[in-house]
């Protein structure tokens, strides 16, 4: 995904691009920021980029879902509870309606398949 922000070198405006990946069942952010004025290049790393750029991915790619048996759905909530860390009643409703960015959609469904939890589609929903 691709964004324009001030270089915090010299305040002009630079391409920023921030990838979301799934890297053995976790999900990986990176951010490279590159300014064409000042020549300032800077590469990270790390899931604090998810506080600034999840809203802007998801306003952009739109939310994306599965569909969980119904039949494993308190095996699910596990998987769930240790991949985002939440509550069991924050679980229940994940799982009840499992929504995120593209790249957590699919690294719940890998999660869950390596769990033996079937998965109702075949492949992730956009949800528009």
């Amino acid at each position: 995904m691709l964004f324009f922000e001030s270089c915090n070198n010299c305040g002009r405006e630079a391409e920023v691009a921030v990838i979301q990946r799934v890297i053995a069942r976790a999900v990986v952010w990176s951010r490279s920021l590159r300014c064409k004025h000042c020549g300032n290049a800077l590469e990270e790393d790390g899931d604090t980029l998810a506080l600034v750029y999840r809203d802007k991915i998801l306003k952009e790619e739109g939310d994306w879902s599965l569909e969980i048996s119904p039949s494993l759905r308190l095996r699910a909530m596990r998987v769930a509870r240790e991949m985002r860390d939440m509550s069991l009643a924050e679980a229940k409703v994940f799982v009840d309606n499992p929504r995120g960015t593209r790249a957590e959609t699919e690294c719940f469904r890998q999660l869950l398949e390596a769990q033996g939890i079937e998965i109702l589609t075949d492949k992730l929903s956009r949800i528009v």
